[in-house]
């Protein structure tokens, strides 16, 4: 709180005596921050000495004002507008998560006190715009040829037989691919419905592959545009979630499939449908057929990464789960778990390829048209999402459901 006060004393200030007590609540909030930074042995200054220190490019309190305000939120606006930079961004924030800033995120400000810190998330951008999903969609024919040809978000191979040092992003991709249908034990002519194919990867493959029947879910037009044009020929129908739509409107009574996949649904599932969206695909599951989920959440319960960085660019009207929810929901629905893996490391490798791709193409996006904030705000998210999964705050699953011959709900 004491933060939270300072910085509204900062932002509010006006003139004259006020002015002062302004600039004095200033240089409080600079050296309370610098304290903080230098407890886990990050300098703020203008001549940093190791690589994970911040480097301020001018000497506005501009960065300690934000920072206040909001821990992550500040970091990732004043980052993309250029007021620092550093040399390692994946390893300071990665010292940020693990220190008492990270363990004070989730818990920030309590909703109570929030509205003033709301009012500064707005910070002029459209709430659609400035999520990564659309940035990933709007841009996607670039950041597919620069990025990764199959555009998959959960993550590296597991178990291939290439030796790690010696795969590339696409070797990997293909393998993960193929680890999914042997998962699922997919034969050909099995009806299967695919959540959030964002980039279209999965349903090609599952339709070319093992001939199987298609039922994609999408988000937003691209989305479906981009799926649309990769499964063309091939026995795969698309359906466009729209905004605010509901999901049983996307599926005909009695349409059942073989098998269901959730490739990062809770992106889309606020906190008090997640039970909703259990039910809905018990119902449109054949007895004994299986359930496999891809999710990112939370770690911890009770250190949950809700920063509100995170939720305004990655899960904006979406929800970060935890295990132990997920487990209590599926088999409250007649669901019993069959295989649990943890796909995190895999999904860092993923999130850290992408973004060195990303660093070697700058010029190539910025000639392409995305602007240099829009690119810096998205290598500080990659960044923060790296950051995130190497120090376990947040973890990549996959849980592979089976759904019993018998269903009673509880």
């Amino acid at each position: 709180m004491i933060l939270h006060k300072i910085c509204k004393c900062t932002v509010n200030g006006v003139c004259g005596l006020q002015t002062l007590c302004a600039t004095l609540a200033q240089n409080q909030l600079r050296l309370h921050i610098e304290a903080m930074f230098l407890r886990f042995g990050v300098t703020i200054s203008n001549d940093p000495k190791k690589p994970f220190d911040i480097r301020l490019k001018d000497d506005t309190n501009r960065f300690f004002i934000e920072f206040g305000i909001s821990p992550f939120l500040g970091l990732g606006e004043t980052f993309a507008e250029g007021v620092w930079e550093t040399d390692d961004l994946v390893i300071l924030l990665s010292l940020i998560l693990l220190s008492e800033i990270g363990e004070m995120s989730g818990h920030w400000y309590h909703k109570k006190h929030n509205s003033f810190v709301q009012k500064r998330i707005q910070l002029n951008i459209p709430k659609k715009e400035a999520n990564i999903s659309y940035f990933y969609e709007k841009y996607f024919e670039t950041l597919s040829q620069i990025l990764d040809p199959l555009m998959l978000r959960f993550g590296w191979a597991d178990g291939s037989s290439v030796p790690e040092a010696n795969r590339d992003l696409s070797t990997a991709q293909n393998q993960r691919l193929k680890s999914i249908g042997k998962l699922l034990e997919l034969v050909p002519g099995m009806r299967v419905l695919v959540i959030g194919c964002w980039s279209g990867s999965v349903s090609r493959h599952l339709a070319l592959v093992y001939a199987t029947s298609v039922t994609t879910i999408t988000y937003g037009l691209k989305s479906t545009e981009i799926t649309y044009e990769k499964c063309k020929n091939l026995p795969v129908e698309v359906r466009n979630l729209e905004e605010d739509e509901k999901w049983e409107k996307l599926i005909q009574k009695n349409e059942t499939f073989d098998r269901i996949i959730g490739i990062e649904p809770y992106r889309f599932i606020s906190q008090k449908k997640q039970k909703e969206f259990f039910k809905l695909t018990s119902d449109w599951l054949v007895p004994g057929g299986f359930l496999l989920i891809e999710t990112q959440g939370n770690s911890n319960p009770r250190l949950p990464l809700d920063n509100l960085f995170w939720q305004k660019y990655f899960i904006s009207g979406g929800s970060l789960p935890n295990s132990t929810q997920i487990l209590k929901y599926a088999t409250s629905f007649g669901f019993e778990l069959d295989y649990l893996g943890n796909t995190s490391h895999n999904y860092f490798l993923t999130i850290s390829n992408w973004r060195e791709n990303l660093l070697k193409a700058h010029y190539q996006l910025i000639h392409c048209g995305i602007s240099e904030i829009e690119y810096r705000r998205w290598n500080f998210a990659l960044a923060l999402h790296a950051a995130a999964l190497e120090t376990e705050r947040l973890q990549s699953w996959e849980f592979l459901f089976r759904k019993h011959e018998i269903v009673q709900y509880n």
